[in-house]
C-alpha cells in the first residue's frame, strides 16, 4: 500500500488585520498557495498518496490528528512557522523539515549572529540595536557602507536598496525607517561587497550532500548597484529587477578551493544549528579579498520550481531537477 504523505500549508486572509504583518508579510505568506500543486504533483509521480491540509491560528490541534505516514511542511508564515513546528515535535509522524528549536534560532537574526560567533564561522562583524534605544548618537564600530536588516523577518522583508546606508545620517533615517514600517529591533552589519551566493543542501541516506553553490546574477543592464538579493529582486514579479535576477550554478570565477572551502562552512553550519533533511546557506563572497562571510542559515527554505530560484538552479547544476531534490527529501526521512 503506497504511503500517505500530508502536505501542511498556510493561507493569511489579506483582510488581516493583525498589526504585526504588512502588506508585504501577507503577500509572501500566500505564496505558499502556488506551490502546492507542485508539490502534491511530484509526490503523486513518485508514487504516494497526496493529502492536503490548510492549517490557521485557530486550527493548530489539527496537526495532531492528521492522517499521515508522513507530513511534508510548507508553513513558513511569520505568524505560523513556529508555532506549527512546536506542534509538529508533539506528534509522532515523521516530517520534512526544522525541529521548533532550529527554526527559532535561524528566524532571530541575533540568535544566528551568536552561533555562528560561538562557532567561529566567518561571518560579517555587526551591533544589535533594540526597538527602545536611543540612537541619535549612535556609532558603528566598523566603516560604512553598512546594512541595517529587521531581526525578525525572513523572505528578504524589510531589505530593499535603502537597507545599505553611507553615512550616519542615513543609517539613523533606515533605522527610523523600520521601527515605524516593522516595529521591532534591527541587526546593522558590515556591509561586505561583491558575490551573493547560496547553498543548498540535502540529506541523502543520512549523508549531508551540498548541492553545486548558486549566484545570483543579472541579464543585461537592470541591476541592483549593491548585488543584493532584496524583497524586489526576490518577490515584485511585475519589476524589471525581479525579471533580471536570477541564479546560476555553479558560481562564476570563484576559484575551485574557494568553493570547497565554502562548501565545507555550509555543511558545518547546518549541523551546528541543528538543521535536518533540508537547508541553506547564505554567504557573501568577496573577489578581491578572496574572503568569504556567511549571512544566513535558513531552516526550511522554500523549494521553487522556477528556473530563476537558487534551489533549481542548484539541483540543476548537479544534474538533478528539484522534482528528485523534493523525493530525496521524503524518501530519506522514511528511510526508503
Amino acid at each position: 500500500m503506497n504511503k500517505k504523505i500530508v502536505i501542511l500549508y498556510h493561507f493569511v486572509d489579506k483582510a488581516t488585520k493583525d498589526e504585526a504583518l504588512t502588506k508585504e508579510h501577507v503577500f509572501v505568506d500566500n505564496q505558499t498557495d502556488d506551490a502546492v500543486p507542485y508539490f502534491r504533483n511530484v509526490l503523486r509521480e513518485g508514487g504516494y498518496g497526496v493529502g492536503v491540509h490548510r492549517i490557521t491560528a485557530d486550527r493548530l490541534s489539527d496537526i495532531l490528528h492528521l492522517d499521515a505516514d508522513y507530513i511534508f511542511n510548507l508553513v513558513d508564515s511569520k505568524e505560523l512557522e513556529l508555532p506549527v513546528a512546536q506542534m509538529l515535535g508533539l506528534q509522532k509522524t515523521p516530517y520534512a523539515g526544522a525541529t521548533y528549536k532550529a527554526l527559532s534560532i535561524c528566524n532571530d537574526k541575533k540568535r544566528t549572529k551568536q552561533l555562528l560567533r560561538q562557532y567561529r564561522f566567518p561571518t560579517p562583524e555587526y551591533i544589535y540595536v533594540f526597538y527602545s534605544d536611543r540612537i541619535v548618537n549612535l556609532r558603528l564600530p566598523f566603516a560604512f557602507p553598512a546594512i541595517v536588516k529587521p531581526t525578525q523577518e525572513h523572505c528578504s522583508v524589510g531589505i530593499t536598496d535603502r537597507s545599505i546606508v553611507r553615512s550616519h545620517d542615513e543609517l539613523i533615517y533606515r533605522i527610523e525607517e523600520l521601527r515605524v514600517m516593522l516595529k521591532q529591533s534591527v541587526l546593522i552589519e558590515e556591509f561586505i561587497p561583491g558575490k551573493e551566493l547560496q547553498v543548498t543542501l540535502v540529506e541523502n541516506e543520512k549523508i549531508l550532500e551540498a548541492l553545486p553553490m548558486a549566484e545570483m546574477a543579472f541579464r543585461g543592464s537592470v541591476r541592483n548597484p549593491w548585488n543584493i538579493y532584496g524583497f524586489e529582486e526576490k518577490w515584485k514579479k511585475d519589476s524589471a529587477l525581479y525579471k533580471s535576477c536570477h541564479f546560476v550554478a555553479p558560481p562564476r570565477d570563484v576559484p575551485e578551493e574557494d568553493i570547497e572551502a565554502m562548501l565545507k562552512d555550509a555543511k558545518r553550519a547546518y549541523t551546528a544549528f541543528g538543521l535536518k533533511d533540508y537547508g541553506r546557506v547564505d554567504l557573501r563572497y568577496n573577489p578581491l579579498t578572496r574572503r568569504w562571510y556567511i549571512l544566513e542559515v535558513n531552516a526550511n527554505p522554500g523549494l521553487d520550481p522556477d528556473p530563476r530560484d537558487a534551489s533549481t538552479a542548484s539541483a540543476n547544476g548537479a544534474g538533478l531537477s528539484l522534482d528528485d531534490v523534493v523525493l530525496r527529501i521524503v524518501k530519506n526521512s522514511l528511510h526508503e
